[in-house]
Order: structure tokens, then sequence, then C-alpha cells
């Protein structure tokens, strides 16, 4: 399969997104439509253009909410997808999970992300290295793409030391306290404050890089997600260690 451009791969997430399902499907294009509107509107608005590539984050991040629930996943009802601190935490989540992939998976290894469009629906698959019957090191394409456990010494992760390292990171006390700020960000550019009026000092194009990579970030999972009726392992795994990370786990769950 030929490599896609950045802009080639984002194209194809938004074509996908058409084809997924539920109040979910709607979420995911309005993220889309969301960060597109906001790089039309920076040489006028700069700070409503942030405010909608801030809100383009969290409607990627309720399109995986509404999918998972929509499949009933185990804790699932835990997820509000109104609730910002929710939203804002989805994205530093998963960089404890890609922080966590690059100390115990060798590079060669890394897993890739690909658009199968091989079949009538194309979707997104991973390519990870697996060993086949006979013992040999091949690629191959879990299907559903999301169904594998992430294990260190045969335990289930759950991703606590790469959370305590972000958030340290971060210069925040805790997790919670840098959830709070990123999901503060969306205030700070509508309402004053005592040091004035809202007002967007850096580069816009440089934050609206940053989270256009966030919003495709999250829909590719949402698109790993949304067109498996299976309950995939890692997503269950993933989500228990988020509501962890949240402190929002039922109190007869295990932590």
């Amino acid at each position: 399969m030929a490599s896609l451009t950045d802009k080639e791969y984002r194209e194809k997430i938004a074509t996908l997104v058409e084809s997924a399902h539920g109040h979910g499907k709607h979420c995911a294009r309005s993220a889309v439509r969301h960060i597109n509107r906001a790089w039309q509107i920076t040489d006028i608005d700069r700070e409503m253009a942030a405010f909608r590539a801030l809100t383009a984050e969290e409607e990627a991040a309720s399109a995986l909410f509404h999918s998972i629930k929509r499949h009933r996943y185990k804790l699932a009802d835990q997820l509000k997808t109104r609730d910002h601190l929710q939203k804002a935490a989805v994205y530093p989540f998963f960089l404890a999970v890609e922080q966590m992939l690059a100390k115990n998976v060798p590079h060669a290894a890394d897993p890739q992300i690909e658009v199968d469009e091989t079949g009538p629906n194309p979707r997104i698959r991973i390519k990870v290295l697996d060993h086949d019957k006979e013992g040999i090191l091949r690629w191959a394409h879990p299907e559903p793409p999301l169904h594998f456990d992430a294990r260190i010494d045969n335990e289930l992760v759950d991703f606590s030391e790469e959370v305590k390292d972000l958030a340290s990171r971060r210069n925040a006390k805790s997790i919670i306290d840098y959830i709070r700020r990123r999901g503060n960000r969306r205030n700070q550019l509508l309402f004053a404050s005592d040091k004035g009026v809202p007002n967007i000092d850096g580069n816009i194009e440089e934050f609206l890089e940053a989270q256009k990579k966030i919003i495709y970030t999250i829909l590719t999972v949402f698109l790993m997600v949304d067109p498996y009726s299976t309950k995939q392992n890692f997503v269950e795994q993933c989500l228990s260690a988020y509501l962890k990370m949240l402190k929002l786990l039922p109190k007869d769950m295990p932590t």
C-alpha cells in the first residue's frame, strides 16, 4: 500500500467518517467541520479560530464516547459526552498509551496505521508484528484492529506510570490538575480576566496544526471502534485505565 501524505490521510478519515453510525458520526463530522472552519477564519478572528479548534477536539472525543456507549462496552455508562473534563482528558490519555508503547515495543515493530480499501467498506486497520502458526514473526492485521491486550510480565497495563510522568512533564500537581487546565482553555478564549480581554499571543497557525493532529488522532481511534460490534479487548483495557486516571471507576472495581 502506497504511503499517504498527511493531507491525503486526513481526507480519507473525513470520508470514512461519513460511513460511521449514530450520534458519533455527527460528532465526528462536526469535528472535521470545526477544524476546517477554524483555518478559514484565522485572518479575521484568531480567538474564535482557536475556540473552534478546541471545540473540534471535544467533538472528536464525543464521537468516540458515543461509539463506545453504542456498542455497550463495560463501564461505558461512566462516559459523559457533555463533560468538558472527560473530553479534555482523552488526548492526554492517548499520550500516556503512546509513551508506554514507545518504551516497550521495539522501533522496528512499531504498529502502523493503514487505510484498507481492498474491500467494499474501506476501514482503518493496524499493522503489527506477530508470530504466525509456525512461530515466524510476520506482519499481521488484527481483526478487529484493537482486539488485543497490552501486557508487561503478563500483567495488563493500566498506564499509571505514564500518566504520572505526563503530569510531571506538564508541570502539574496531578493529571487531574493538568486536564482541568486543558478543559478551561475554551473559557479563557471567551471571557475577560484580570489581565484583560482574551488575546492569542502565539502563532495561531502552529496551534491549529497541533489541534489538527489531535483531532485526527482521536477520529482514527473512533474509526477503529465504530464499525465493529465485537467488544475489543484493548478498548476495554483502555476504558478502564482512562476511568481510573479520572478516579471514576466504580467503587467495586479493582484499582
